[in-house]
């Protein structure tokens, strides 16, 4: 951006700020849970009528690449908080986010604030130049998300189920490497690590926004997850191959798994692995072949290399 291009998109931004630093829209910036902000238990949420604009939740996107793959995903931001001094001093990245979320979500209230008012709004220390909080749109089911596979083409169709992964930085290790090697969609089961909570969405740098996802079975659902979610699978036409240690298990190179035209690999915790229950209803077990008497890696990594060997 030249000076002059930075001029104007700070006046057009200026035109569009919210000026009270009192509204009580700035509430969602602060240092609410996750679940907080999922729930919509927000101060002042029913005067803002905040869960009728959000009845699936709010969630947080704190850096311009996030937010552009949000903006991507077509998912509304329910408001915007900008550094100003940041964005016009080094961070030219930081307005143009600010701009296209702006262009992109009109409604959304903006608050063009300097960095002393950043700090304290997000009770942060640091200021990341530009954060905005984005509307949940309504989940998809499994078995919507499958279905929505079908019209991309004839290309072979991958989906990963990552069950009971509890870590963020595994779950954003998991979807970063699902985007970069082009997995199709993401299934998740319901004890998972939100991949929509503010540090996931840290550390995948937006790559949650980038690859379908959808649960696997519910809370309320009475049973194990696979007991639904394998089946579902099968009658979409999937192989599936669970990636544990098992001693009659397939090299991940293994040609039934690589010209398989639908697969569907499961991947576990870390340390319990996959449940004894999942395992047995797949119909392959898979293994990375390693040296040095190594038995596994970590969740993340082995994805990272499934995703590689097998996309």
């Amino acid at each position: 951006m030249t000076q002059s291009d930075i001029e104007n998109t700070t006046e057009s931004l200026r035109a569009h700020a919210v000026c009270d630093r009192d509204d009580a829209r700035l509430v969602v910036f602060g240092k609410l849970h996750d679940a907080e902000l999922r729930a919509c238990n927000l101060k002042g949420a029913g005067l803002l009528d905040v869960r009728e604009k959000a009845p699936y939740g709010l969630f947080v996107a704190e850096s311009p690449r996030a937010i552009e793959c949000a903006l991507r995903a077509g998912i509304q931001a329910f408001s915007v908080l900008v550094d100003e001094d940041v964005a016009v001093s080094q961070e030219h990245a930081v307005l143009q986010a600010a701009h296209r979320l702006i262009d992109a979500c009109p409604e959304a209230a903006l608050f063009l604030v300097g960095t002393e008012d950043f700090c304290r709004i997000t009770e942060y220390p640091v200021s990341r130049g530009v954060m905005a909080v984005f509307i949940r749109p309504k989940p998809k089911g499994a078995e919507e998300l499958l279905a929505s596979l079908e019209g991309k083409g004839e290309a072979a169709k991958r989906v990963c189920v990552i069950e009971d992964v509890t870590n963020y930085a595994n779950m954003a290790a998991i979807f970063k490497s699902a985007s970069a090697f082009g997995v199709d969609a993401v299934l998740i089961t319901p004890s998972c690590h939100d991949p929509w909570y503010r540090r996931c969405v840290r550390v995948s740098q937006g790559a949650v926004f980038e690859v379908p996802w959808a649960y696997v079975g519910t809370q309320e659902e009475s049973g194990h997850w696979s007991s639904q979610g394998i089946p579902l699978l099968h009658e979409a036409g999937y192989t599936v191959v669970a990636l544990a240690l098992k001693e009659d298990a397939l090299p991940l190179d293994d040609a039934r798994l690589k010209t398989s035209e639908r697969l569907a690999f499961i991947l576990g915790t870390e340390g319990e692995g996959l449940s004894t229950r999942t395992i047995a209803a797949c119909d392959h077990v898979a293994i990375i072949p390693m040296a040095n008497e190594v038995d596994s890696l970590n969740v993340a990594a082995a994805s990272a290399v499934a995703f590689w060997e097998l996309c």
